[in-house]
């Protein structure tokens, strides 16, 4: 993720719309308390010792990936390990035929993103500096079946299909390794966006994802994120988007196929005319793309024509313990 100057970090309170839209995951109390004032502070551990703590005994990716997620939850360290180290031991040949549907590699790739993100976040957090805060994402830091990856690898390389990362969603990647092709997506799902989090404030809570369940799930991640964040300023013909529609706007163009307001049927877009508009500010068609992304999931109804576009600005306050 682009990096930011800001690096406090803070808690954040559960939205009533996210505690009523029924979705996957424990409650995680928070208590408000003045900005300059905040503080984490870690789950309480028992000082009655107990036997060593023992993963699952599956090699199945997706029950580890969910067991990893939950020992992070409750920082249980050497779960942690002794998960991270059963993850890095699996075949790849397996793993790649475990992850046969786009269904299960979001699943997957999306529970281990947000436990690894989180554990390396409350272990070794990036100083305030823009290097530093790029470095943590690119940096290989963990294992999958012998593969050491990084953060930025499971986002833009498998989960947003090998897209640059700089781009907004405009470009791939001129060269992927074979790895990568095998282990994405066959196709980008927007809604991700929406389950990803990178330990920033406005990234969505953390929740558990399964492959049976997940495209219910996202539905539901995007619908209860949009509730807090969207706003709409019909008077003056403004809807005010949050800033991950403006950092991947290519990626809710769905490639450059943007949908017409009206019709619903795809009009190819270039998309070195749509990085123009991005880099330039000039108007793109990708922005009805966007508006038929809201249609889809219920947000919004209207003529492309009659709305600007207006994106908050991405707020990448350090944010731990962020759970659903």
């Amino acid at each position: 993720m682009p990096a930011d100057r800001h690096t406090s970090t803070r808690h954040i309170r559960k939205s009533a719309s996210s505690r009523q839209a029924g979705l996957p995951g424990r409650k995680a109390s928070r208590q408000e308390v003045p900005l300059r004032h905040k503080q984490t502070e870690a789950p309480e551990k028992s000082t009655t010792p107990g036997p060593p703590t023992q993963g699952p005994s599956t090699n199945d990716p997706l029950v580890l990936a969910a067991a990893l997620l939950d020992a992070v939850r409750e920082e249980d360290a050497p779960s942690v390990s002794a998960l991270s180290k059963s993850l890095a031991g699996l075949d790849r040949m397996e793993l790649s035929n475990t992850l046969n549907t786009d269904a299960r590699k979001k699943a997957f790739w999306i529970n281990l993103y947000n436990a690894q993100a989180q554990w390396a976040m409350l272990q070794n957090p990036p100083g305030g500096s823009t290097v530093a805060w790029l470095w943590f994402f690119r940096k290989k830091r963990f294992a999958v079946a012998g593969e050491t990856l990084s953060l930025d690898q499971v986002e833009h390389g498998f989960l947003r299909r090998s897209r640059i990362w700089w781009a907004a969603g405009y470009l791939r990647k001129p060269w992927t390794s074979a790895l990568e092709r095998r282990w994405r997506v066959d196709t980008l799902d927007p809604r991700i966006h929406f389950a990803l989090n990178c330990a920033a404030a406005s990234c969505p809570p953390i929740r558990h994802y399964n492959a049976a369940d997940i495209d219910h799930q996202l539905d539901l991640a995007t619908a209860a994120y949009l509730d807090e964040e969207l706003e709409e300023d019909a008077a003056n013909g403004v809807l005010l988007l949050p800033g991950i529609f403006k950092m991947f706007r290519g990626d809710f163009a769905t490639a450059g196929m943007v949908h017409s307001a009206s019709g619903g049927k795809g009009v190819a877009e270039p998309a070195w005319r749509a990085l123009w508009g991005r880099l330039t500010g000039a108007p793109s068609a990708s922005e009805a793309g966007i508006l038929a992304f809201l249609n889809r999931h219920d947000r919004f109804r209207g003529q492309a024509e009659a709305w600007r576009l207006r994106f908050k600005p991405f707020d990448r306050t350090r944010t731990l313990r962020h759970y659903a």
